[in-house]
């Protein structure tokens, strides 16, 4: 059974929208969306994706949290996705009890009750559809893929994104801890950017994320090595963590030269990236 904690339902699921015009990003906003193969120097300075959009300043994989993300010129977003009813839900658990006023598993529920939900400041659980409006071609997106079955709807949805024209093909990547969700993207799209997420690592990492195809491969801040970020990017390969909050941490990753972080917190975390970019041009 459902069960819906203490929320009056609005009149319409879209009582709770939020539209593009509503998120300003920072004037001369240039985030960085690095290229296909990462070159012997990376980037200019650490990537900073916002986690859960900006799970430290909004409730996350919110759109408040994207706007959130956008404000602090963020170069990539990141947000969870679950296949319900044939649509792309934005939310992280398997069960919403955590993130919203709801009770059950996330795929127990129709779309229409999933979307009452306040899934915290009254805001709405999203679309992957909103999301990509709301962004509206201003940063990366990353979107993972959490629940099964979600590679067919997250390539259709970026190709209908690309074909608006407010997007570039590059601005898009598809991770997973679902590794056969990764090799379903590439037979669908191979032109689609995906990410390798790892708690660990396997014996050949190299290898094995080359058999994979993919672009990227985002370690665990608990687990991550300087040997295996070496190894990803000697063949390519973009190397990312999650999830850096702490300057300690991120100055630690910039020792052992990580690509980019995911943060709960961009605001701090882009002050340190560029701090570190001064210091290194003094």
């Amino acid at each position: 059974m459902l069960i819906v904690r203490g929320m009056n339902k609005p009149t319409s699921i879209r009582a709770w929208a939020a539209w593009p015009s509503t998120a300003q990003v920072p004037l001369g906003h240039s985030p960085i969306i690095p290229v296909s193969n990462r070159p012997t120097n990376g980037a200019s300075r650490t990537i900073v994706m916002g986690h859960r959009a900006a799970r430290g300043l909004a409730p996350e994989n919110t759109l408040s949290a994207v706007r959130e993300a956008l404000a602090a010129g963020v170069d990539w977003i990141e947000i969870d996705v679950w296949h319900v009813d044939g649509e792309l839900v934005v939310i992280h658990d398997q069960r919403v009890d955590r993130t919203t006023n709801g009770m059950g598993y996330v795929q127990d529920f129709s779309l229409h009750d999933l979307r009452m939900l306040d899934a915290g400041n009254c805001q709405r659980v999203p679309l992957l559809e909103e999301v990509i409006e709301l962004i509206d071609g201003r940063c990366g997106l990353n979107i993972e893929l959490k629940g099964p079955d979600c590679a067919d709807a997250a390539v259709d949805a970026v190709n209908a994104a690309l074909r608006t024209k407010r997007w570039y093909r590059e601005q898009f990547l598809l991770s997973s801890f679902d590794h056969a969700q990764l090799a379903r993207v590439k037979e669908l799209d191979r032109r689609i950017r995906t990410g390798l997420l790892l708690c660990g690592a396997p014996y050949d990492l190299a290898s094995y994320a080359q058999q994979l195809d993919v672009w990227s491969v985002h370690f665990s801040l608990n687990f991550v090595r300087a040997e295996w970020v070496s190894a990803v990017q000697n063949v390519g390969l973009w190397a990312f963590v999650y999830t850096v909050n702490e300057p300690q941490d991120a100055a630690r990753l910039r020792e052992i030269n990580v690509d980019g972080i995911f943060t709960d917190y961009p605001v701090e975390a882009l002050a340190t990236a560029n701090a570190f970019n001064t210091a290194d041009a003094a």
